[in-house]
Parts: C-alpha cells; sequence; structure tokens
C-alpha cells in the first residue's frame, strides 16, 4: 500500500468539513459564504483525484472503482432504504421517511443529487443525495483513464487537455440543453474532467512547491467563480461555467498548498492533526455517514430548533457542531465493527474467504 500523503489528508478533511457546512447553512444557503463553498467544496475532491490519478489497465480500475466507490454507494443506499423503509411503518421524530421504498429504490438506481423530472415519461426521480458524488466519480475515472489510452496511442499528451476541455464543454451543453439529470451525474462526470486534468497539471507542473504567486492566483480565480453566481455540480449548473471551472481548480489549488503549511504548523498540535487527517483519510465514511444523517435523521432539525430562539447564526453553527460531531462517531464506531467496516473501507478491511468458504473480516 502506498504511504500516505499527509497534506493530502488534511485537504481532504477541509473538503469534507466544507460539504457539511455547505449542507448545513440553514438561512444561509444562498449567501455569499454558500458561494464561496459550492465553488470548491466538491472541486476539490476531482482536482485531489487528478493530481494523484495514475493510468491503470481496465481490469484493475475497474476492480479498484468496483470495491472503493460503488461497494459503499450501494451499502450506503441499502441501509438508507432499509431505515427510510422503517420509518414509514414506525413514525418518530428521530427517523424521518421523506419518500416512498420503490421511490427510494429508483432514487439509488439513478444516482443523482437532486430531484429530476424525466421527460414523457410524466415520472420524477427523487435525489440519493450527497453519495451522487460517488457514482460521478467512478464515470469520471473512467473518462480520465480513458484519456490516458487514448493520448498513449496518439503520442501526445496534449490530447489529454483536449479531451478534458472538450468533456467538461460537452458536460455544460448537456446540462444547460436537457431539461432533466442524466443517470449517475454523467454531466457532472463529464464537467468533472477540467478539475482532473486540473490537478494532473498541477502535479506534472509541481506548482504546489512553486512561487507564493500560484496561491494568490488561486484565490482571485475562487473570488470571482463565487462572485460571478453558485455552481452546483451535482446538477452540472453553473451561473458562469467558465470561471466556476478556473475557480474550482484555484480554489483547490489555494487549499492543497494551505494544507501543507497547515502540516507544518499543526506538527506541534498532534491531536488536532490527527483529527483532520482522519477526516481526509476516511473522507469516504465520513461523506456516507453524513448523507445517513442529512437524508434519514432528523435530529438536525430537532438541534436547530432548540436554538433558534437565541438567533440564526447560533442555531447554524450548533447544527453544523452537531454534523461534525454525527459523522466523527462514525468514525470511531464503523473501523471497529468487522464485516460492516469491509463495505466502507474495503482497501483496509478487505472481505476475505477461509477455507470453509464462509465470509469473514
Amino acid at each position: 500500500m502506498k504511504k500516505r500523503i499527509g497534506w493530502i489528508d488534511i485537504t481532504r478533511g477541509i473538503g469534507m468539513l466544507l460539504i457539511i457546512i455547505g449542507h448545513t447553512l440553514g438561512p444561509y444557503t444562498f449567501s455569499t459564504v454558500a458561494r464561496v463553498i459550492f465553488a470548491v467544496h466538491v472541486p476539490v475532491f476531482f482536482v485531489l483525484s487528478g493530481y494523484l490519478f495514475s493510468q491503470k489497465d481496465w481490469k484493475t480500475i475497474f476492480s479498484k472503482l468496483n470495491r472503493n466507490l460503488l461497494l459503499p454507494y450501494i451499502a450506503t443506499c441499502f441501509i438508507m432504504i432499509v431505515a427510510n423503509w422503517i420509518a414509514l411503518h414506525h413514525q418518530n421524530p428521530f427517523i424521518v421517511a421523506k419518500i416512498q421504498t420503490h421511490q427510494f429504490i429508483i432514487a439509488a438506481l439513478y444516482g443523482v443529487g437532486t430531484n429530476t423530472a424525466i421527460p414523457f415519461m410524466n415520472q420524477t426521480v427523487f435525489a440519493i443525495g450527497a453519495i451522487w458524488f460517488l457514482v460521478a466519480m467512478y464515470i469520471g475515472d473512467l473518462m480520465f483513464n480513458l484519456s490516458f489510452k487514448i493520448a498513449d496511442r496518439f503520442k501526445s499528451t496534449k490530447l489529454i487537455l483536449l479531451l478534458s476541455v472538450a468533456e467538461c464543454i460537452l458536460g455544460f451543453i448537456l446540462a444547460s440543453k436537457i431539461h432533466f439529470i442524466l443517470p449517475w451525474s454523467i454531466s457532472a462526470a463529464l464537467e468533472s474532467q477540467a478539475f482532473y486534468c486540473g490537478g494532473y497539471l498541477i502535479r506534472k507542473s509541481n506548482l504546489i512547491e512553486r512561487s507564493f504567486v500560484y496561491p494568490i492566483i488561486g484565490i482571485v480565480l475562487w473570488g470571482i467563480s463565487a462572485y460571478t453566481g453558485f455552481f452546483y455540480l451535482n446538477t452540472g449548473y453553473a451561473a458562469n461555467p467558465f470561471f466556476a471551472i478556473l475557480g474550482g481548480i484555484g480554489g483547490s489549488f489555494t487549499l492543497m498548498v494551505l494544507s501543507k503549511y497547515l502540516e507544518l504548523i499543526l506538527s506541534k498540535i498532534p491531536l488536532v492533526l490527527k483529527a483532520i487527517q482522519k477526516f481526509g483519510q476516511l473522507s469516504l465514511l465520513v461523506l456516507c455517514g453524513h448523507i445517513f444523517d442529512l437524508n434519514i435523521l432528523g435530529l438536525a432539525e430537532i438541534v436547530y430548533n432548540q436554538f433558534i430562539r437565541n438567533s440564526e447564526i447560533v442555531a447554524t453553527i450548533v447544527s453544523i457542531g452537531y454534523r461534525i460531531l454525527f459523522v466523527s462517531l462514525i468514525l470511531f464506531i464503523i473501523p471497529r465493527i468487522p464485516f460492516i467496516r469491509s463495505f466502507f473501507l474495503n482497501r483496509q478491511y478487505p472481505f476475505n474467504f477461509n477455507f470453509k468458504n464462509k465470509l469473514i473480516d
């Protein structure tokens, strides 16, 4: 197993915290703060994937993606479907049923982050929630690997950039022209190719180690993206696609550089450093736990209502604190449960079969 890079785990940890905060802004959902968060909180994961990407044969990449992305997606969907069914038949304020069981199953199969109406079918497919990201990255990894294969065939690395830009443009065209979201968030996967390529070029150019001017440019691009409007990658929508892509790459790069400095600073506070890195190391588990809390549990609303009498900002901050505490408990509990942990952390805890063909962890 490759040695982990500390600052990359910190960047992932920051990205997950931004996702949690972005989903818990309440009355500030359409604020400037929200625009700043949405400009980078999902793109940063695609940029990091591009930074770490290495070309693989198709058998290897399918095996990796099935274990690391598809397996936790299926497990999380199954758990949510069961919990939703329980809530439908045993109403209580702690587990909330929002849709019927068959609608939840269709949502899991379709894999998008926002409700979408399928034309000519009089059918609405409900959102599966934030784990749309897992299936979008599944498709995105395959697309970027294909770009490398094509570039190798024509012996031109420039083709990776050209293909990534073309796919990104196609993603925005599909998102704007087709009035429904394609299954498995395909438009988002197409748009993500620009972020993969951005991460790849950052590594190839060794920008992380170069002049402090580049992070300043990154901050400026991030700010311009937020200023021009929202970027909702789950639907493929951006108020300004050009600046949304540049801002996503620039903001991600800024977070990467910041994380390198944070690693040095926090080395003197090892408990804090370890906690942030743990969020990054287990970011996939954090996402799955967060979507269960977001889609199924009613605790955040109860917490918010308890503090709204003080002020909206206090209630919002406390709700964010609750959500972070919830996923922290998930990070503590799930890795300690044999068999269950293998669905979410298969790399660390793969399924194994003994000679009696009995499943063990």
